[in-house]
């Protein structure tokens, strides 16, 4: 009997040892998991400092590539702004206005635009002059500035004169977006859905949509045109749609809207096509000319 109790004496004495072990285990654990949540904090926070540096270092080399810049041009400063526009020459008026670092008594000025080149006039220290630009120039397109002087001939771009995609300035803007379903049956396809506009006038001159319309094409070829809206300024709305159109196999129907805005130029948006129980939904907006010339695709 004594023998059974110190047997169960030391199992009982060897499990306490063996909880008390584990404790500590389990205090270690706790310990390096601290420790390596503490190192990764450490990390991340090295990481963000690095980040932070690598900025810095970036914008000191901008500064001191916007400095040598600064230094190395004919010019103390270039500005500009729009002037009227021709609907017809689809041209703007831009104007410039240009302080020369050194403004000697025969020094001259110019600017050139595509084939256009227009002399500055003077007042003092300050040269003006009106360049007319297309509205949709090539991104990054920029004047070039030519200063004469008894030295010769120095030519500069002016790079803070950016006249690419004037359009987007100028004229309004529309987005369409057309949802709904589409049934098929025997030689029909219904549409049911709705139009939702999204309109905003043009920033710079007062040039606004005189009238928006559904269209809607077979297979390319226009079968239906109604109008939504006239002169819709700023501001959304929806329209309804509820038609049906004869359809055989393997047609393709497509609805969108166009807008003619006060200028002239048509707007094409919110592409919906209907291929044998596909739809599909396009975006971007096309811009033409009145002579349906496509000008711009985006």
């Amino acid at each position: 009997m004594e023998k059974w109790k110190n047997k169960i004496n030391w199992k009982m004495l060897f499990g306490i040892i063996l909880i008390f072990v584990l404790g500590i285990e389990c205090i270690v654990i706790g310990n390096l998991s601290k420790k390596i949540s503490y190192l990764e904090g450490e990390i991340s926070s090295l990481h963000t400092q690095s980040g932070n540096i690598r900025g810095e270092i970036s914008s000191i080399y901008d500064n001191v590539e916007e400095k040598l810049n600064r230094d190395a041009s004919l010019i103390t400063s270039a500005e500009y702004e729009l002037g009227s526009f021709n609907s017809t020459t689809q041209k703007i008026e831009v104007k410039l206005t240009v302080v020369p670092k050194n403004p000697m008594n025969e020094i001259v000025l110019s600017v050139s635009m595509g084939e256009e080149t227009v002399d500055f006039s003077r007042q003092e220290s300050v040269f003006t002059a009106t360049l007319n630009v297309g509205l949709f120039l090539e991104h990054g397109s920029r004047p070039i500035l030519s200063i004469e002087t008894s030295d010769g001939i120095q030519t500069e771009q002016l790079e803070h004169v950016d006249l690419s995609s004037l359009y987007q300035r100028c004229l309004p803007n529309i987005q369409a977006n057309i949802w709904g379903k589409s049934i098929a049956k025997k030689n029909s396809v219904n549409i049911d859905g709705n139009v939702a506009l999204d309109c905003t006038p043009g920033k710079e001159n007062k040039i606004n949509f005189k009238k928006i319309e559904l269209v809607t094409e077979l297979n390319d070829k226009e079968v239906d045109r109604e109008v939504i809206f006239l002169k819709l300024v700023d501001g959304e709305c929806d329209y309804s749609i509820d038609e049906t159109y004869k359809t055989d196999e393997g047609d393709n129907l497509t609805m969108y809207v166009e807008a003619e805005d006060t200028a002239g130029f048509i707007h094409r948006t919110g592409w919906y096509s209907w291929t044998e129980g596909e739809d599909i939904q396009r975006d971007g907006t096309e811009i033409y000319d009145k002579d349906g010339k496509l000008l711009i695709s985006e």
